[in-house]
């Protein structure tokens, strides 16, 4: 969808400038005079000023060129203060810096220097230097500037491509220049889980200074509730926890070496942000980053390759080995001792035994006879206490495993999250005090089944 101003009879030639835009976006447009026109486009939730530029040639279109750069710091200091802003057109003018010669370039300086604004031109990012090209001339003549608050906003500029081979800039003597925006997603870091904390019950000193201080505080009865505090009071003071920090990501080829190479990288990107444009010094940071970044890249596919072809020699080594040990454990599966059929032996209801195949055939039918005639005489199940309705299903596979591997892993806790190794660490005044807090719960859980039994 074009945008634009256009022309009438008697003015320049050409059409005059312009935005294309898609037909669904929406663009908000504002233009000044026929020779620069504002668009705001949204960059991820940021606002980004655009705005279009033709300078005129010769010495008769100098105080127009003069007014349209007065407007352009005044749109840029009063009515986009503090706002992205992007110019972007034909200034007709020539710098040192791309050109070699600085020609009907005073009002573009005096505009950088009051706004202080920077040439994308000159970016490292930028490939290509000539914008404009006839036959055998070419110079570079159209510019995009950006002022400072599209660095503070972190809107990056990736690239911009310079098309000197004219493969799209077909039918014009001007170079199409295209610009890549991105916004800076601000650096996330990665905080490492960590696990659950646990009593350091390995150190066997730690253990005995605690039984022996237990020991020594346990002066008067309490109950159970004061004695498993007591305990873990105490267990705190001499054992201690610990929490171990795990590994966010599983890279056995991270060492100390990449690290160190990969500091250095950061440390010139930090070393060229932090360079002012104008220096010399930027292009040169720029250059020994990338051979930095390039050498890391390739350290980092190196080791990556040489873990994997590790790994795969010990897949492939010593494989003959594998099926023993894959038989070996079949027939750990086997029952040790296999049942034989003559000792089998079934019996009835009242303890009879059932010897030959038609005394069992005999029994079997006479039994489900009865149940499908008279089904009320089957026998129901004994009558189940309290304690038993309460309990739950059988334990799952995966809880099962988990309690072993806490059991292996020393990490197994008792009554109140007291580990067993504090249990087995108890010495005698311990030990007693605690079957005394047992059994005093257990005494009064007989009591109160006997109430309820006489009401």
């Amino acid at each position: 969808m074009p945008l634009r101003p256009g022309r009438s009879k008697g003015q320049k030639r050409g059409g005059g400038i312009g935005f294309i835009t898609p037909k669904r976006s929406t663009v908000n447009g504002d233009c000044q005079d026929k020779e620069h026109m504002w668009i705001k486009i949204k960059i991820d939730t940021r606002d980004l000023y655009i705005c279009v530029i033709y300078m005129a040639t010769g010495l008769e279109e100098q105080k127009w060129n003069d007014s349209i750069y007065a407007c352009l710091k005044k749109d840029i200091e009063e009515t986009y203060k503090g706002q992205p802003v992007l110019l972007m057109g034909d200034f007709n003018c020539h710098i040192v810096e791309l050109d070699g010669h600085e020609k009907d370039a005073a009002g573009f300086r005096k505009l950088i220097k009051q706004c202080n604004l920077q040439i994308a031109n000159l970016h490292p990012a930028c490939e290509g230097t000539y914008t404009w090209s006839r036959r055998a001339n070419k110079s570079a003549i159209d510019y995009i500037l950006y002022n400072q608050e599209v660095v503070r906003q972190d809107i990056n500029i990736t690239a911009l491509y310079i098309d000197e081979d004219k493969t799209n800039s077909c039918g014009s003597d001007h170079n199409r220049m295209k610009l890549c925006l991105r916004r800076h997603q601000p650096h996330r870091v990665n905080r490492p889980e960590t696990t659950k904390a646990h009593w350091r019950v390995k150190e066997q000193e730690r253990l005995d200074e605690f039984s022996n201080k237990l020991e020594s505080t346990l002066t008067e009865p309490l109950t159970y509730e004061e004695f498993a505090e007591k305990c873990l009071s105490v267990a705190q003071e001499t054992i201690g926890k610990t929490s171990e920090k795990k590994r966010t990501r599983n890279t056995p080829w991270f060492d100390g070496e990449l690290k160190t190479e990969i500091r250095i990288r950061k440390e010139l990107s930090r070393r060229h942000r932090h360079t002012p444009n104008e220096s010399t010094e930027k292009e040169v940071i720029w250059k020994e980053y990338l051979a930095q970044k390039r050498k890391v890249k390739e350290m980092a596919a190196k080791k990556i390759d040489q873990k994997f072809q590790k790994e795969e020699e010990n897949l492939h080594k010593d494989r003959n080995h594998y099926s023993q040990k894959f038989w070996a454990y079949i027939r750990t599966l086997e029952p040790k001792d296999t049942l034989q059929e003559d000792s089998l032996i079934l019996l009835t209801e009242n303890s009879i035994p059932l010897h030959t195949k038609e005394e069992i055939e005999q029994h079997i039918t006479k039994h489900f006879k009865n149940m499908q005639t008279n089904p009320s005489s089957r026998k129901k199940d004994k009558t189940s206490t309290p304690e038993e309705e309460k309990l739950t299903g059988p334990i799952s596979k995966l809880e099962l495993k988990r309690r072993i591997n806490d059991l292996k892993n020393q990490k197994a806790t008792g009554l109140d999250d007291i580990p067993n190794e504090f249990l087995k660490a108890f010495k005698t005044e311990a030990k007693e005090m605690l079957r005394g807090c047992l059994n005093d719960i257990l005494a009064s859980r007989k009591k109160k089944r006997k109430k309820n039994k006489t009401c």
